[in-house]
């Protein structure tokens, strides 16, 4: 991962990679970058992880009924409650090329991998609130049945802040900026730049707007329609 980290900082300061090559100085960079991986700085730790950097996190509780077939004395009627933890970040490609670009007034800008979920949809009910007993196989086949509906819900749901939650988008753009701006001033002090006082960043497919409807999942157990 220091070879990955040092291709990136290189790339970062544009033009004066060829400075450090040709002056030798990449190797003092690349102490620098070992004595933060190693913990000098810890919350850059975070970046000798092989490609994936969480920045932002969210707890989103859910509930739903289900309700299983027969007559009104002997239907099984559940409510199921869950929580599921959404981390929201980067997947980095190997090699990926980083550009910063110079705005002027000591303002910079870099474009990022897109953001995505990175946590695969795992439900644990923690809760269940029996309306109606179901016995034996009925509430077996209602567990499993609701299972598949609340994993489905939290993939969605997950999706669905991406496209509609601009807050999510402004954290992880803050999280990424306290990363990398410290790691940019590093490699364009080395090169004899002017340092940055802001690092602008911009996710690769970010929407141009945040105009999706509010999500409402139905209260029933019921699959998500056209998801």
């Amino acid at each position: 991962m220091k070879e990955i980290i040092a291709a990136v900082v290189a790339l970062l300061i544009g033009a004066g990679g060829a400075y450090f090559f040709q002056n030798g100085k990449i190797n003092k960079l690349e102490e620098r970058i070992d004595a933060l991986i190693t913990g000098q700085v810890p919350a850059y730790g975070i970046l000798s992880r092989v490609n994936r950097v969480e920045l932002e996190k969210s707890s989103s509780p859910f509930t739903c009924k289900l309700q299983d077939g027969g007559f009104p004395k002997s239907k099984g009627i559940i409510r199921y409650f869950w929580d599921f933890e959404y981390a929201y970040g980067i997947i980095v490609p190997p090699n990926y090329d980083w550009k910063v670009d110079e705005l002027g007034n000591g303002v910079g800008e870099v474009v990022a991998p897109s953001l995505q979920q990175l946590r695969p949809a795992k439900v644990e009910f923690k809760d269940f609130d029996e309306i109606n007993e179901a016995d034996g196989d009925r509430w077996e086949r209602m567990y499993y049945d609701a299972l598949i509906v609340a994993k489905e819900w939290v993939e969605y749901t997950g999706e669905f802040r991406l496209k509609a939650d601009e807050n999510l988008w402004n954290d992880s753009k803050s999280s990424l900026t306290n990363m990398l701006l410290p790691l940019v001033n590093q490699a364009r002090e080395s090169a004899n730049k002017p340092k940055f006082n802001t690092l602008k960043v911009v996710f690769n497919g970010q929407p141009d707007s945040f105009e999706a409807k509010a999500l409402l999942l139905p209260k029933e157990c019921k699959p998500i329609p056209g998801a």
